[in-house]
């Protein structure tokens, strides 16, 4: 599923999962922000981290990358695992496992398919959202779209 949507992000305030430092999508205005939701629990999105990474690393310049992980607390060991042996080095969210939390960042960005991402442009608005085993395709060619030729391995 790839919209664009002119929709303005919605801002948030959490902690970093690795570092413990606070995070917030308005401090990272700099750049694109890219909202990557996803889970140890979910095969595709665990299938998807070797190009994740590599989008990640061939885009720092222009993206500042947040992967939101909807995880319940005993699955915490398993995702620090996965982020610290795949040198996953970019922002890191721990989202509740509460389905009905209204605050719950899968609720303000209405993600019910994993894994979703979300592409906000400078100004804050949401100009890109892909689901499931293709949206990490459809990012690569929507990221070559706006930022030009950037090498594809995808």
């Amino acid at each position: 599923m790839d919209s664009v949507q002119l929709d303005l992000a919605k801002d948030f305030n959490r902690k970093d999962f690795i570092s413990g430092e606070p995070i917030s999508l308005s401090q990272l205005s700099d750049k694109y922000v890219l909202l990557d939701f996803w889970g140890s629990w979910c095969a595709p999105c665990i299938k998807g981290l070797p190009q994740l990474k590599s989008l990640a690393s061939r885009n720092h310049e222009n993206i500042n990358l947040i992967s939101i992980a909807f995880e319940k607390e005993e699955n915490l060991p398993k995702l620090e695992s996965l982020i610290r042996e795949n040198n996953l080095d970019w922002y890191h969210v721990r989202e509740v496992w509460e389905f009905n939390n209204p605050l719950n960042l899968t609720k303000l960005y209405h993600v019910q398919v994993y894994p979703t991402f979300i592409l906000i442009d400078k100004s804050g608005k949401i100009v890109f959202r892909g689901e499931g085993d293709d949206g990490l395709k459809m990012l690569e060619s929507r990221l070559q779209n706006i930022f030009g030729n950037i090498k594809n391995d995808l």
